[in-house]
């Protein structure tokens, strides 16, 4: 998922949260605003992509065997993330189009 620029959020990150589903997280770059992002999130495992040595499949294998089948419920997703939902983003649609109106 992770980004080789530290000043964007990857584009598909909140796609494949709202799957519900774990999430494995390889960063190229040790500030990538995914890893913040997932901290929260209670089924990701956020690794270097330049450090995957026998501790980091360790960690792969242990992760996929503890999180096998688990999903993260929509309401939970909404909660850790109430900015990027449906509703959040149509409420701050309409209040630029109302401050739109009214500009001289």
């Amino acid at each position: 998922i992770g980004n080789s620029a530290g000043n964007q959020m990857p584009s598909k990150l909140y796609t494949y949260i709202s799957t519900e589903k774990p999430l494995l997280n390889l960063c190229k770059i040790e500030d990538c605003p995914s890893r913040a992002c997932l901290a929260s999130y209670p089924a990701a495992l956020s690794l270097p992509a330049d450090d995957l040595g026998s501790q980091a499949v360790s960690r792969v294998r242990v992760f996929c065997e503890s999180h096998r089948g688990e999903t993260v419920p929509f309401e939970s997703v909404r909660d850790l993330y109430p900015q990027n939902t449906s509703d959040a983003v149509a409420y701050r649609f309409e209040q630029i189009v109302q401050h739109t109106l009214k500009a001289p």
